[in-house]
This record gives structure tokens, C-alpha cells and sequence, in this order.
């Protein structure tokens, strides 16, 4: 059973695409790393805050869009019909990014994303990377829906490459002005290598009209994906306001720079199965078949890559670092259970989603994230980093428990409504 489990979901391409997640992630930890190296840790805090602001940013500038792209086009219609889709999805992904651009720059002129002069400063510059960062993935999208996974991995590590000599060089001559410049530069760069592929998808009449449908898919995307955003980067976002201490965020920083290493495990199971559960979002016993196996994969790796980093992680910031990081190894050491905790429930997500139920995907995220804020914020408050890390750890616990008991319960209410 385990050696048909192993091939049929490396037909799929997951050993290939978890193979380039695994280099990507190395590239993208080493710069990372490197970045880190050459920079002190108040600009490292900086830095992870213009990320977390950006990342935010991004989902709102897409719109949603790359959620209807990635749902419409994995349904079985016309391959004439997904070019459609994906060209006119572009045209209005255009526009909303060109409104939230304009909005943003004018917070950062205004200086109230952050009490850091440095973070208002260059945030107007480092806005630049949204356009091609909410273009790339689009694109992406679009090549997970059409399940070429192999050409999507293939590419994003080659571009990963060439951004990893590119910010490490510019970070070594130039320090922090090096890094945000060469991050925008790199973004570019892929963009227009992401375009080649795709770009005679996009010669489509631009009569075509999108259905209600669409928008209803990227609305109710952006929502949830703002959502999952800000829950991702929570605590950066809450630390950036009441951190008493920056260099104290620098070593948090620190911390979640190693803690991504681990979700491209989670992200690569993610992008394999999101077009598998559209396309048999209408067969109960096949989906079912697909969600169990890669729910119980995805448990079990995560589980134990988690428990392996728990250990070896802090040695290796020690051994890069040294000593005065010792917070770090202890900051990571509590957010590694975040990780877990956000694994075992990360499918389940995605399978309302494949469902078409991506309202009830939002409100599950927006009752988890109410929950997050709650407890991240008293306990930064009231015990700054460390306070932080214990707040993300028991919330994604409770968002576990909401996720695997009622969201399961939604899967089979689905299918019961079907028989009927």
C-alpha cells in the first residue's frame, strides 16, 4: 500500500515539486542567512516587518483573482475557456493593484505602518515589488490549475537561483539599501521569466466577459487569503507595534526565517492537491480517497520533521550566529509547534476550498484569526517576543481543533447533500 501511495503521488509530480520546494527553500533560507549575517539584528527586524506589511498587501492588490484562476481553470472545461479566463482575470487583477498601490504609498508617506522611521522610509520603495509579485502569482496559478507542476517547479528554481546571488551580493556591498533593491530587481526578473511560459495564453479575445462566478470565487479569496495572511505574519505584526525592544524582533525575525524552511513540506502538498480536489469535487468516494491519503502524509511528516527540528535547529543557529542569538534557538523552539499544529490542519482548508465553499473557508479563518488576535496580542503585551511565540502556539491550536472538527464536518455535509 505504501509503495502504490508513493507512486501515484509521485505521477503527480510531488516528489519533483517537493524536490524544487526543498531547493527553493534552501536558496531562499540561505539568503535569508546570509542577509541576516550582514545586517544587525534591528535591520533584520525591519526588514521581516516591510515582509510581513508587503505579503499582506499583495494578497489585497490580487484581489482574489489567482484563487477564481486556480479554481476555475482546474474544472473540467475547455482548454480554450481557462486561456479566456486567465487573460481577462489579468485585466482586472491590473486595476485592483493599481488602487491598493496608490492607497499603500499613501500610508507610508504618512508614516503609520510603523513606529520605525527606517520600516515608513523605505516601505514607499520596496512597494515596487507588489506589481510583479501579485503577477507571478497569477501566473503560477494558472500553471497549478493546468497541473504543470513540473514546469512551474522547474522555473521558480531557476529564478530562485538567480535572486540568491543577486540579494546576497547586494546585501554584502550595500547593507540594507542592497537588500530591498535587489529583492525588487529579482521580482522582476521573474515575473518576465514566468510570462514566457505563459504568454501566448493570453492572446484571447478581449471581448470575453467573466461570469458572476469568478468574481464570487475572487472575493471571497481575497477575504479568506487576508485573513490567512495576517495570520501568518500576526505576531511580526503585532511585535512591530509593541516591541520594546527591536533588536529583540531582530532575533524573533531570526526565528521564523529557520521556521520557513519547514512549511514548503506543507506548501508542496497544498499545490499538489488543490487542483485533484476540484476536479473530483463531485465524486465522494474519490475525493475522499485523495483527502485521507494526503491528510495522513502531511500529519505524519510534519509531526516528524517538526519534533527533528526542535532539536537541531538551535545548534545551527548557535553554530552560524553565535552566542548572543541564543534567543533565537529558544524563540524557534516554541514556534516549531505552530508549524505542527498549522500542518494538520492546512489540508483541511483546502479541501472546503476545492468544495466551492470558500465563504465557509473564510468565516472558519476569520473565527480563527479573532481568536489569534486575542491571545497574541495579551500575551506580547504582556511578555513582548516570548509572550508572542506562546500566543501563535496555542492559537493555531485552537484553529486545529476548529478546522479538523468542524471542517471535516463540512466535507461530509457536502457530500450528504449530493445524495440527496
Amino acid at each position: 500500500m505504501l509503495k502504490n501511495l508513493i507512486k501515484s503521488i509521485n505521477e503527480k509530480g510531488f516528489f519533483h515539486l517537493l524536490t524544487a520546494n526543498y531547493f527553493i527553500g534552501f536558496l531562499g533560507l540561505t539568503s535569508q542567512l546570509f542577509v541576516a549575517k550582514f545586517l544587525s539584528p534591528i535591520e533584520l527586524g525591519d526588514i521581516k516587518t516591510l515582509q510581513s506589511f508587503i505579503a499582506v498587501f499583495s494578497v489585497l492588490a490580487g484581489f482574489g483573482f489567482n484563487t477564481a484562476i486556480l479554481k476555475m481553470c482546474s474544472e473540467n472545461i475547455d482548454i480554450g475557456r481557462k486561456k479566456e479566463l486567465f487573460s481577462k482575470n489579468i485585466v482586472y487583477t491590473l486595476i485592483s493593484m493599481s488602487i491598493v498601490i496608490i492607497f499603500v504609498f499613501i500610508l507610508a508617506n504618512f508614516k503609520i505602518l510603523s513606529p520605525s522611521e527606517n520600516v515608513n522610509n523605505w516601505f514607499v520603495v520596496y512597494i515596487l515589488v507588489v506589481p510583479s509579485m501579485v503577477l507571478t502569482s497569477l501566473s503560477i496559478a494558472y500553471l497549478q490549475a493546468l497541473k504543470k507542476i513540473k514546469l512551474m517547479a522547474t522555473l521558480q528554481s531557476a529564478i530562485r537561483l538567480f535572486g540568491l546571488l543577486l540579494i546576497i551580493g547586494s546585501t554584502y556591498y550595500f547593507g540594507f539599501s542592497g537588500f530591498v533593491w535587489s529583492s525588487i530587481v529579482s521580482s522582476y526578473i521573474a515575473l518576465i521569466a514566468i510570462l514566457y511560459f505563459v504568454k501566448d495564453d493570453l492572446k484571447q479575445p478581449s471581448t470575453y466577459k467573466l461570469e458572476k462566478t469568478n468574481f464570487e470565487y475572487a472575493k471571497w479569496g481575497v477575504l479568506a487569503n487576508v485573513v490567512g495572511t495576517i495570520s501568518m505574519y500576526l505576531d511580526i505584526l503585532i511585535l512591530n507595534t509593541f516591541s520594546a525592544d527591536r533588536e529583540a524582533l531582530g532575533y524573533y525575525s531570526l526565528a521564523t526565517i529557520f521556521l520557513l524552511g519547514l512549511n514548503y513540506v506543507t506548501g508542496t502538498v497544498q499545490s499538489i492537491t488543490t487542483p485533484y480536489f476540484s476536479e473530483k469535487s463531485n465524486n465522494e468516494i474519490e475525493f475522499m480517497r485523495v483527502y485521507k491519503k494526503y491528510y495522513k502524509l502531511l500529519s505524519l511528516v510534519s509531526i516528524f520533521i517538526g519534533l527533528l527540528a526542535l532539536f537541531i535547529v538551535p545548534y545551527l543557529i548557535y553554530f552560524i550566529f553565535g552566542e548572543d542569538y541564543h534567543d533565537a534557538g529558544i524563540y524557534f523552539q516554541i514556534l516549531v509547534f505552530k508549524y505542527i499544529f498549522w500542518s494538520n490542519f492546512a489540508l483541511i482548508g483546502i479541501a472546503i476550498w476545492s468544495l466551492g465553499k470558500i465563504k465557509i473557508n473564510f468565516y472558519l479563518s476569520v473565527m480563527t484569526l479573532v481568536i489569534s488576535i486575542a491571545i497574541t496580542f495579551v500575551l506580547t503585551y504582556r511578555f513582548q517576543e516570548i509572550g508572542a511565540a506562546y500566543g501563535q502556539v496555542i492559537a493555531y491550536f485552537i484553529s486545529f481543533l476548529v478546522f479538523y472538527y468542524i471542517g471535516n464536518k463540512i466535507i461530509i455535509d457536502h457530500f450528504r447533500k449530493l445524495e440527496r
